[in-house]
């Protein structure tokens, strides 16, 4: 039987395809983005940049696909595959991540910074700092502080 993108070639229509994600029953998809808001963050944004290029040429454990985005001139973004959230946890407690995280929360330098995960299995969850105004899940779902049983992306996906 001819693939899908030979009948499509044959047919001069798109190749229309699917995904069969049964093999990864814990995917996690992770929005994240960074929004310069004063010329001071690009410094920011640079040094989350030196980590991505490390994400990039050292792929940690779990990280099945990692795409850049721009969301606009001062907002950009990426979008992660993760195997399971497990795999993130790790990556999130290590360098590079565990580093700026910590110089971010220090000093965002005028940017703001998001992400939103997508479990296959269930839940969601977003976390927005500095942003100038509510942003995907935020721009309709009710604010609630990240504390308590809220703190974690683990604790806020459970819910």
């Amino acid at each position: 039987m001819p693939s899908s993108t030979a009948q499509a070639h044959a047919t001069g229509r798109p190749a229309r395809e699917s995904v069969d994600l049964s093999a990864y029953p814990d995917l996690v998809v992770v929005y994240l983005g960074f929004r310069v808001g004063r010329l001071r963050g690009l410094t920011a944004l640079l040094g989350i940049g030196r980590g991505l290029s490390t994400i990039r040429r050292e792929r940690p454990d779990g990280l099945l696909a990692h795409e850049t985005l721009v969301y606009g001139l001062n907002h950009i973004g990426m979008r992660q595959y993760w195997r399971d959230l497990e795999s993130l946890e790790a990556f999130t407690r290590s360098d590079p991540h565990m580093s700026w995280w910590r110089d971010f929360g220090r000093d965002p330098a005028g940017s703001g910074f998001w992400h939103e995960a997508y479990r296959l299995s269930g839940g969601m969850e977003g976390i927005y700092v500095g942003m100038p105004g509510p942003i995907g899940l935020a721009s309709f779902a009710a604010a609630r502080r990240p504390d308590g049983p809220f703190m974690t992306s683990r604790q806020r996906l459970a819910v």
